[in-house]
């Protein structure tokens, strides 16, 4: 019994208050006010402040309005990791439209079946996969460089309006256990997960994360925004970055990463380091 009261009476007085919660392109937006030059995105020696990831943004966003793509309509992204990417994904929610993630290196099959189910009329994509697409997909192909250098203007976007049950996002599962099953994750949910995630984590605009897992993942929605809602720096890794874990703890440090989530196969590498010294943290 008295351990019991003990841990009751732990959960009420170490209860964190509520978050605040709003949505995550007013939050984005509002960093970008606030802080306009400070670095959003970061890749190798390639660097865009709030004020350019905005403005790209809302770019990238009125061309696709002009294009035709309608609120609640479900847009794929097939692209490697790059800054281009998360200008993209932001663009897609700026017109009110469902961000789908789409992994360049899965099979055709799951591709195409992932495509219909999803029900897919439009696919920001790169020229390296424009014609591995072809021969999945019939619907409209946009260049993601062709969005960015766009002449269209963030102003022409018009407003869109907060809808009950509002889909953000759709991830798809693994397929692991059958074909890959989709996932819809609400505007709303978003809002309420980034804010307690921003709480959780402390972040602050000093801070520099990680963007780690695969855009396919949920844990990347957590690295985007958690990140760029509190301000903070989004550090997108590279491919060099996994060639060995002493090369990773070695661009991790260089990179002045404070923030980062990692799959557990990482973590006990870099235990074993720790351990037998040939790692530091």
């Amino acid at each position: 019994g008295w351990l019991r009261e003990e841990r009751e009476l732990a959960l009420i007085t170490s209860r964190e208050p509520e978050p605040f919660v709003e949505p995550v392109l007013t939050a984005i937006a509002k960093q970008a006010r606030k802080n306009p030059h400070h670095p959003a995105l970061t890749q190798r020696d390639r660097q865009y402040s709030y004020q350019q990831l905005l403005d790209l943004s809302g770019q990238a966003a009125a061309t696709l309005h002009e294009r035709g793509v309608q609120p609640g309509e479900r847009i794929g992204i097939m692209l490697n990791r790059s800054p281009e990417t998360i200008i993209c994904l932001l663009a897609v929610m700026q017109c009110g439209a469902v961000y789908v993630p789409l992994d360049p290196e899965q099979p055709h099959e799951r591709q195409q079946h992932i495509i219909q189910i999803a029900g897919l009329r439009t696919i920001v994509t790169q020229a390296d996969y424009q014609h591995r697409l072809a021969s999945v997909f019939s619907g409209e192909i946009v260049l993601a460089g062709h969005l960015l250098s766009s002449s269209a203007q963030a102003a022409a976007l018009p407003p869109v309006e907060a809808r009950d049950g509002q889909i953000a996002y759709v991830m798809f599962t693994s397929g692991s256990t059958g074909l890959p099953k989709g996932v819809e994750i609400g505007a709303s949910a978003l809002d309420h997960f980034t804010a307690a995630a921003c709480q959780r984590y402390g972040l602050r605009a000093a801070d520099r994360v990680l963007q780690f897992a695969p855009f396919n993942f949920d844990a990347s929605i957590e690295e985007i925004f958690a990140t760029l809602t509190s301000g903070a720096t989004l550090v997108l890794r590279t491919d060099e970055m996994l060639e060995s874990i002493p090369t990773f703890v070695e661009q991790v440090e260089e990179q002045a990463i404070t923030l980062l989530d990692l799959p557990t196969a990482f973590w006990n590498e870099w235990v074993v380091g720790l351990k037998t010294g040939t790692l530091t943290m």
